[in-house]
């Protein structure tokens, strides 16, 4: 939404751009493999509104009669007695601080039941307070002094799960059996406890998934698992899950969360789990975030996570603000330098970047065409516009499946043809000037141009008496004719979706360009040229007039807030001492047309100044309000702006402000 006092010159565009020029969201359908059954994305039936007081949770409880499971749940110190370094790492665990001892889940659920109501936040209970709501105690307020509510997903949740499906929101069976906690040294009654604490379900990926998956329900909104809240599901779609079949020649071991997530560590003997090796699996659960090692002061669990996420994804703070109560906002430049305390609210501006390639292209071609391929990534580091990027995943995809159902031999014909058994597929990205060009390669087999010809021309798309004379090239460029295979027989695997037609269309669209080379016997490129349509640059966000402007952080010397009467003027200009130099004091919103010459805001008591230089001069920019610093990606000005010189480019920020990249070189 526009602020009403909008920028005369700009408006209309920032208008254009608040209310639907940016794409906010995209929706991204992964292909399905042809020998797996993956998860339904839309789950099934839900439990009637009568099942019980669990309900939203999918959770079920087993009778239970007078035990009171809650207390049973909440209960660590007599686990930790036999297992002492599995209760350690446990209590540093995102699962010990999964309830309302961790603040942010605090906030989120309150501000949930305020919206939707109590019954409503239940959906989030069975994974997050299995205690309080197998008591019957989810609805009631919330006591410090009850453990129930701070004890997060126990030993005795994960333990007495007996049972599990793939549905999420808690959708687990809790045992309210005994412990059957083993006599010293009776062999009989310790055999008897471990079987008791490893049921069947216990490590299996419906387990995890129970509560590592998320959906909504009726109550609050149309029936459908969260993309942001499954881990599960791109885990059944993978090979690790078993959903390709088995690969005899490259051997691919089945894995399920707990091999990746509780890796083995070295124990001391003290805990009873401990093998006699000294192993045990780790109960830290390692996971996709930081933050709450960093929020006990844990050095070495940060470094242990971020090992763990190594080469998977970066994350960068690039501005913070902290919000406390009776005092003034504090921002800092940059976001390290701030330093919060209990009950401080900190707003941060955090930039995550995928390092892999993830779940975005699951496997399937090269298993059904029983074709052995190398793929190699080249340039993956390149940083594209969000919004290209989504439109390029498609058209990648068809390349590289494309190669490996038209491309690549056979590995006896890829033999008789004295070629290495396993074919390469390259993926290379590079920048040129202004342009990310991207080249999709096989040493397979090439095109065999005599069939594109002889298929165009029964298609009428080249003329029988015309067809002796046209050169390679333009034969070439006719597989980018609608319709046009060469392919002997529709292929499950690259003949369907996206065709060589659509691929050129896509690229054009973002005012690019492809190109196709081929050789016999040698393989196949395709170029894709694409401009760079956005930048990613870290700025300072200012307020001015009451709109967002974005400074080059590089030409940031330093950011001021100073009493306003340290802004002295001298007819329609204003100086200001810095460092016992007198500053020339350019006021932004003037140059935004936001306020007349010479009419500053009187009534701030403090000028807020950002000192930079101006074709070589130094000088003080001043403006209403520092918004913090942030990474962008940068837009050019559209062709109705051009002429405007001030502005180099454009954004529009997570929240849906718009906001102009300013060129201060033109300030002058």
């Amino acid at each position: 939404m526009i602020r009403r006092r909008c920028l005369p010159l700009l408006g209309l565009t920032l208008a254009a751009l608040a209310c639907g020029g940016e794409p906010r969201s995209t929706s991204v359908t992964a292909p399905t493999p042809r020998t797996s059954t993956p998860a339904p994305a839309v789950i099934a039936p839900p439990l009637p509104a009568s099942d019980g007081p669990l309900w939203p949770a999918m959770t079920r409880v087993e009778p239970h009669g007078d035990v009171d499971l809650g207390a049973r749940l909440s209960e660590i110190d007599a686990c930790g007695s036999c297992h002492p370094v599995i209760a350690a790492q446990w209590r540093e665990s995102a699962h010990a601080l999964a309830s309302f001892n961790n603040p942010i889940y605090r906030v989120g659920v309150e501000r949930f039941r305020e919206v939707k109501g109590l019954r409503a936040s239940r959906m989030c209970a069975g994974c997050h307070d299995p205690a309080l709501l197998a008591s019957g105690a989810i609805d009631a307020p919330i006591e410090p002094a009850d453990p129930r509510a701070h004890v997060g997903v126990s030993c005795r949740t994960c333990h007495g799960i007996t049972s599990a499906t793939l549905d999420g929101n808690g959708s687990y069976t809790l045992t309210a059996a005994d412990d059957l906690i083993p006599e010293e040294g009776d062999v009989e009654s310790v055999a008897a406890h471990r079987r008791r604490q490893a049921p069947a379900a216990l490590g299996s990926a419906a387990m995890c998934g129970a509560c590592h998956r998320a959906f909504l329900g009726p109550e609050t909104g149309p029936p459908h698992h969260m993309p942001g809240a499954d881990d599960l599901g791109p885990w059944l779609a993978s090979a690790h899950a078993g959903a390709l079949g088995p690969v005899p020649e490259l051997p691919l071991p089945r894995q399920g969360c707990a091999d990746c997530h509780m890796p083995e560590e070295t124990a001391s003997s003290d805990d009873a789990a401990a093998r006699r090796d000294g192993k045990l699996r780790s109960h830290r659960f390692l996971g996709g975030h930081t933050w709450l090692a960093a929020m006990r002061g844990d050095d070495e669990d940060v470094a242990r996570i971020s090992s763990f996420l190594a080469g998977v994804a970066s994350v960068d703070i690039a501005a913070a603000r902290i919000e406390r109560e009776g005092a003034p906002t504090i921002e800092a430049l940059p976001a390290e330098s701030l330093a919060p305390q209990p009950g401080d609210r900190v707003l941060l501006d955090v930039v995550v970047r995928n390092l892999a390639v993830g779940h975005r292209f699951p496997g399937g071609t090269r298993d059904s065409h029983d074709t052995r391929v190398e793929v190699e990534l080249v340039g993956a580091e390149l940083e594209l516009d969000r919004s290209i990027l989504d439109r390029l995943s498609d058209p990648l995809l068809h390349l590289v499946r494309n190669a490996v159902d038209h491309g690549l031999e056979r590995a006896d014909a890829r033999a008789a043809a004295g070629k290495p058994a396993v074919g390469r597929v390259v993926i290379e990205a590079r920048r040129v000037k202004n342009a990310i060009v991207i080249d999709v390669r096989d040493d397979g087999r090439g095109i065999d141009l005599a069939k594109v010809l002889a298929r165009a021309v029964d298609a009428g798309l080249v003329h029988p008496d015309l067809a002796d004379d046209l050169p390679p090239e333009e034969v070439a460029e006719l597989v980018f004719r609608p319709g046009l295979s060469t392919a002997g027989e529709v292929s499950d695997i690259s003949g369907r979706g996206v065709g060589m037609d659509a691929v050129r269309a896509t690229i054009e669209s973002l005012g690019g360009a492809v190109e196709l080379r081929t050789t016999p016997g040698q393989g196949t490129c395709t170029t894709l040229v694409v401009p760079i349509t956005a930048a990613v640059q870290r700025v300072l966000l200012v307020d001015v007039g009451g709109e967002r402007a974005a400074l080059p952080i590089v030409k940031v010397e330093r950011i001021l807030e100073l009493d306003a009467g340290a802004v002295e003027r001298s007819g329609r200009e204003a100086f200001v001492l810095v460092d016992d130099e007198p500053l020339l004091v350019i006021e932004l919103a003037e140059r935004f047309r936001a306020r007349a010459a010479g009419a500053a805001d009187d009534a701030a008591a403090v000028a807020q100044l950002v000192i930079t230089e101006v074709r070589g001069e130094r000088v003080a920019l001043r403006v209403d309000r520092f918004c913090g610093q942030q990474e962008i990606y940068v837009k050019p000005i559209p062709a109705l702006l051009a002429s405007v010189r001030l502005l180099a480019g454009l954004t529009v920020l997570g929240d849906g402000t718009p906001a102009f990249l300013l060129d201060l070189n033109h300030l002058a």
